[in-house]
């Protein structure tokens, strides 16, 4: 890393293992949404089912 390190959250679809302290190759395809504070968790769930749904379409449609 160098001077300024980024910091991702990366949703693995269907994986259900543990990825702590592993390395894991990732690529980004699109950019969805800037970093963004919510005011309730319910919020934030919500988001983040939106989300997940957004990218399983991206690639539904990308395979196919």
């Amino acid at each position: 890393p160098g001077e300024n390190p980024v910091g991702l959250e990366v949703w693995l679809f269907d994986y259900e293992g543990n990825a702590y302290g592993k390395n894991v190759k990732i690529q980004l395809y699109e950019f969805r949404r800037p970093e963004k504070k919510f005011a309730s968790v319910e919020e934030m769930r919500q988001q983040v089912e939106s989300d997940i749904s957004y990218g399983r379409e991206y690639f539904r449609h990308k395979r196919g």
